[in-house]
């Protein structure tokens, strides 16, 4: 399947998820969105330097094509960093849960790069 159909299957599997288990995913999904949220602050003032853009309200003048690409470079990123986000916390949780026993390979594959629920919890 696609990229588009496997995050179509995760969403419905976490829409039908009960009790413990949805608390659980909800916990992991908002764990992934906190990871992420850190990347993007800290990859935004380091590009921001990066940029030669100054890090107080000093005027921007001169700097109007270093600032155009700071904004390009960080709306492109975000997406990419929550991703990685998704991929770390994840990759870490399903491959705790196949370390146990409670997920298949292909079920912490699964939760890492799509954040998909096994088709057990539902």
């Amino acid at each position: 399947m696609g990229f588009r159909s496997e995050l179509a299957v995760s969403f419905s599997r976490a829409r039908q998820l009960r009790g413990g288990k949805r608390l659980l995913d909800n916990i992991i999904s908002w764990s992934m969105v906190l990871v992420g949220c850190v990347l993007v602050v800290a990859l935004t003032f380091k590009s921001r330097v990066g940029f030669g853009l100054p890090m107080t309200r000093a005027p921007l003048d001169g700097l109007r094509m270093q600032l155009v690409g700071w904004v390009a470079f960080t709306a492109v990123s975000i997406p990419i960093l929550l991703w990685c986000a998704t991929v770390a916390v994840g990759g870490i949780f399903g491959l705790a849960m196949a370390l146990f026993g409670r997920f298949t390979l292909g079920e912490a594959k699964a939760m890492a790069l799509y954040g998909q629920p096994p088709a057990h919890w539902v």
